[in-house]
């Protein structure tokens, strides 16, 4: 009788034989079963899960031994619905082939994956849909990253857990099509990837986008230690067009603190790339030469670069960690870098540029940016984000030397510069601050915001000690060349026959920007005077212009004037100046100071029109001109006077050319204006030696001119009458073309055509005309004059 044991025994015996038996029919089966007889229901599932039609109208076959293959033909994908084309995927042979052998060491090997013939369409439309989205993927696989997450914390790898051994991809084309933005292909010629006997990688791809071609191949050594985080030596060719790149080197430890170490050297056709970025700077091709070495460790990257290009070179050395960017450049010439870019006179002087950046999450800052050259020494602090700002400390020793190759170096004086600014930026107010800008004496500060609005708008008060305008000024003693420009205006057919033209005013931009600037100046230093208290304030908005002046001149001279401009149905406009007790420097040959004549000007004008025509024909106000006695300097007077001046002050005065001075007693001249006829209502010169009186109108309706002067000596200084070629002179014509008529003999001083009058009408119904010059007439006329006038008169006793 069987015992318990033995029962036991064979029970074990024919449970083990039945699953031996079970398992050698189940690895039959799966050696001889090919699960691509199961295609349709293969594609009907896949299309259901991804609610899209999949088909797969070749050959599908699917084994799992004696190794896992997969072999699939003329697969396709179809788009959403409200995509452009039709199919998301098509796909003419896919082949896959892995093997188990190394699963037991922790390390799947993929023998072989090739792909020829895939074509993506990727689409995405105004609303943000993607063709590429399955919603029922992305649900399951948000929901399983979530479920591994909590049940399996990732652990950190050592090795690479999949290894591929061959890799071959052809015919590959990638059309992506965004809203709004024209498409692009990407075709993928070749990528080959072969694992050699010597376990190393070799990978070679061509490639196009656009017009772009790419070549690239690439050489890994050891493969198995790099795939453990080893180090392994890498080989890189890059070609993309005209552009090559040629690397070296060795990457390790790329599971934890990856490190890498190289050298690079590449040519860039600059002009092309630069072309093809839409920055047409380069005039001819230059070829940039760039060398480059990298070393890569404990998440820092130090770079060394040497670039050169024509005579251009620069040093560059950059350190790069996860927040900080250092960098250190030297250009060795910044001329040789403008010829490049076709950038003229920019100085021939080498460059340093020195900086420090930190990166953070809502903000860059700058924290140090030091740029230097010879003749420029710069120090930048700054934080870039919404709410951006800059500290700026710029000196230079000479302007002359700062500003070389832009402007003549004979216009910019040898001043040395230092500026000390803040700038911020705030949403659409951007402000400097400028706590310091001086060049050789002169010194200023101030404040200047603007606002990037619908109406810009700026704001400035500046403020400066002193404003030495000298070194700016040509103290050459030379005689313009106003005479041959007023001839060649005068000549230029094309040009209005009024002063005053009937071009339409175009005040259209003074409504795009409203500004409130307020400029003071302590002291202005000229080449032959100083100016002093000077404020200007000028108001623009909506259009309407005021601008205010006030300031003091030498000797308790002054200049007050208001100009408003409103802009209405027509523009109004309106004018008060009023000059004080005005003169210029003065000096004889052995330096000693002579008073030049105190001059008062009053003005007070209103107008309106749509032109400079209009404007002119309905102007109305009152211009009063006064001189006290002092010397006038005959040669100064003619240096900046046209021709046909010119000719007037030597009609009136004949001792302007056998003089140096003129010794002044008294100037009185006004003019009434009424809807654009401006008469003379007084008109009288007074010398020692002549007395020169005057009348007439000026319309400015037409712009004719009727002006006439009677010049008489006067008794007792040694001349007569026979010594006035010219007593009588009249002016006619027009603005634009003046005149000089008539002397006692009838014959034409100057001018394009015969002025004819009939005799010194005018003149004959003055009070002056019908004196006598040797007695004092400065008294007579001021007489004329309003008591506030003749207040202002410093007329000689």
């Amino acid at each position: 009788m069987p015992t318990t044991r033995n029962i036991f025994i064979k029970t074990l015996a024919y449970v083990v034989a039945t699953v031996v038996v079970l398992l050698i029919l189940l690895t039959t089966a799966l050696f001889l079963v090919d699960f691509g007889h199961f295609k349709e229901s293969i594609t009907h599932y896949l299309s259901t899960e991804l609610e899209r039609d999949v088909r797969i109208d070749g050959q599908l076959r699917i084994k799992l031994l004696p190794r896992p293959t997969l072999s699939i033909n003329e697969l396709s994908i179809a788009n959403p619905s409200w995509a452009k084309e039709t199919e998301l995927l098509q796909l003419k042979e896919l082949n896959f082939a892995a093997s188990y052998q190394e699963l037991l060491q922790g390390q799947s090997i993929i023998r072989h994956i090739a792909v020829h013939g895939l074509n993506l369409h990727l689409e995405s439309n105004a609303k943000g849909q993607n063709s590429w989205d399955f919603p029922t993927l992305q649900s399951a696989e948000q929901t399983n990253s979530e479920n591994e997450h909590q049940d399996n914390p990732s652990a950190p790898l050592d090795h690479l857990p999949v290894l591929l051994q061959s890799l071959e991809i052809s015919d590959v084309k990638l059309k992506i099509d965004q809203a709004g933005n024209e498409p692009r292909v990407l075709t993928l010629s070749s990528l080959q990837l072969q694992l050699e006997a010597e376990q190393n990688y070799q990978i070679q791809a061509q490639a196009q986008l656009d017009h772009y071609k790419l070549k690239l191949k690439l050489m890994l050594s050891d493969i198995h230690a790099f795939s453990y985080g080893k180090t392994s030596d890498y080989q890189l060719e890059l070609k993309l067009n005209e552009h090559q790149l040629n690397s070296k080197g060795e990457i390790s430890n790329i599971f934890d603190e990856i490190s890498s170490t190289g050298h690079s050297k590449a040519q860039i056709a600059s002009k092309i790339l630069l072309d093809d970025l839409g920055i047409d700077v380069l005039k001819n091709e230059q070829y940039m030469q760039l060398r480059l070495e990298h070393h890569y460790q404990n998440k820092q990257l130090k770079l060394q670069s040497q670039v050169e290009q024509a005579k251009a070179k620069l040093n560059i050395e950059t350190q790069l960690s996860t927040s900080t960017i250092t960098n250190t450049i030297d250009l060795n010439d910044l001329d040789a870098l403008g010829q490049l870019f076709a950038l003229e006179g920019l100085p021939k002087q080498a460059l340093n540029l020195d900086s420090q950046v930190n990166l953070g999450k809502e903000h860059i800052d700058i924290q140090k940016l030091n740029i230097k050259t010879k003749d420029l020494s710069a120090e930048i602090q700054a934080s870039i984000g919404d709410t951006s700002n800059a500290d700026i400390k710029l000196n230079s020793p000479s302007l002359e030397g700062l500003l070389e190759g832009f402007v003549a170096a004979e216009s910019i004086p040898k001043l040395p510069l230092s500026l000390n600014a803040k700038l911020s930026q705030d949403g659409q107010t951007s402000s400097a601050d400028i706590q310091n800008l001086s060049f050789g004496d002169t010194t200023l500060k101030g404040l200047i915001k603007f606002v990037n609005a619908d109406t810009a708008s700026i704001h400035a008060d500046i403020h400066a000690a002193l404003v030495d305008a000298r070194p700016w000024l040509k103290t050459e003693d030379t005689e313009t060349d106003n005479k041959e420009q007023d001839n060649k205006n005068s000549k230029d057919k094309n040009q209005s026959r009024y002063v005053f033209t009937e071009d339409k005013l175009d005040l259209s931009p003074l409504k795009q920007i409203n500004a409130d600037l307020n400029i003071e100046i302590e002291r202005l230093l000229l080449e032959h005077n100083e100016l002093s208290d000077i404020q200007l304030n000028t108001q623009l908005s909506d259009g309407d212009l005021s601008n205010k002046l006030k300031l003091t001149g030498p000797k308790s001279s002054s200049i007050n004037s208001e100009i408003n401009l409103l802009q209405r149905d027509k523009a109004e406009l309106s004018l008060i100046l009023d000059l004080d007790n005005i003169s210029y420097e003065l000096k004889d040959k052995n330096g000693k100071e002579l008073q030049s004549p105190l001059t008062n000007v009053d003005i007070a004008l209103k107008s309106q029109g749509l032109s400079a025509r209009e404007l002119a024909e309905e102007s109305n106000g009152k211009i009063v001109i006064t001189q006290g006695s002092g010397k006038v300097d005959n040669k100064l007077m003619s240096r900046f006077s046209s021709d046909i001046i010119e000719q007037l002050l030597n009609a009136l005065n004949p001792f302007a050319n056998k003089e140096p001075y003129t010794n002044w007693e008294c100037t009185v001249f006004t003019l009434d204006i009424t809807q654009g006829d401006a008469q003379i209502g007084t008109m009288l010169a007074q010398t020692d030696k002549l007395l020169v009186v005057g009348g007439g109108d000026i319309n400015l309706n037409n712009e004719k001119l009727n002006i006439e002067f009677n010049t008489k000596p006067r008794k007792g200084v040694g001349v007569s009458a026979d010594m006035f070629v010219t007593p009588f002179v009249r002016v006619a014509g027009t603005l634009k073309s003046p005149a000089l008529g008539l002397n006692k003999s009838g014959v034409l001083l100057s001018g394009s055509a015969a002025v004819m009058t009939g005799g010194m009408s005018l003149l004959a119904q003055s009070m002056l005309d019908r004196a006598t010059a040797n007695s004092d007439h400065c008294a007579d006329a001021m007489a004329t004059l309003s008591l506030e006038e003749q207040k202002k008169m410093n007329v000689k006793e």
